[in-house]
């Protein structure tokens, strides 16, 4: 295959489409490639505090739309919806924001818990429905610097759910369970002596043969 050929044949496997995204891709990738080891380890602590503060200013817009109920002057039924629908978060998002952000409303301090990254977002969301202004300064407290999981467990033993009591529920006589009604009615088979008598046409009522009659039949006619 001469050169030729084998860029043709290069071009119509990856397509212009490809070409682009691959050039596109390099030219952000550029400078980051460029990077060393350590530089690149060096910037993310700094990239990740610019994501906090990004979201504490969200959150603080949420909280002043929510307290002047906005959203609803853009005829969206809640702050929720709102972000959602107008900015673009998914469920998940959208709900862990509104949480936070009426848990902002009613106690401002946890907004410095959240610029300080003493407490990630998710955090306050799973408090948001256990702080009060009673606990806010020991729930808080003992929440600081802990990973979902633990914070979970913390709000378990903080707030420990009640044991499901037995329940004992009364059989009524007149309306025997599925088992009372098996045991009846493998005990209490009929036997052909105690059938019931079924009713000709003619008004008569045939019983059937008891067995002793039948086996003495049979011993006369032998």
């Amino acid at each position: 295959m001469t050169s030729h050929a084998f860029r043709l044949a290069k071009r119509a496997a990856g397509g212009p489409a490809g070409a682009r995204k691959s050039s596109c891709y390099g030219r952000r990738m550029s400078s980051l490639c460029s990077l060393s080891d350590s530089e690149l380890v060096a910037r993310l602590p700094a990239l990740v505090q610019a994501e906090r503060h990004a979201t504490l200013d969200v959150i603080e817009h949420l909280v002043e739309m929510e307290r002047r109920r906005l959203y609803l002057r853009l005829s969206v039924s809640s702050l929720y919806r709102y972000c959602i629908d107008r900015l673009g978060y998914a469920e998940d998002a959208a709900l862990k924001r509104h949480r936070v952000a009426q848990l902002a409303l009613r106690l401002p301090q946890v907004l410095e818990e959240l610029r300080a990254g003493a407490l990630h977002l998710t955090g306050l969301f799973l408090l948001s429905q256990h702080l009060t202004e009673a606990n806010a300064a020991a729930l808080l407290g003992e929440a600081r610097g802990k990973s979902r999981r633990q914070i979970e467990e913390l709000i378990a033993r903080w707030f420990p759910r009640p044991d499901v009591p037995p329940r004992l529920e009364p059989v009524s006589p007149e309306v025997p369970g599925p088992a009372a009604m098996q045991l009846t009615l493998g005990a209490a088979q009929p036997s052909v002596a105690q059938a019931h008598p079924v009713s000709c046409a003619c008004g008569w009522s045939l019983r059937p043969e008891p067995s002793f009659m039948r086996s003495s039949t049979r011993r006369a006619s032998s």
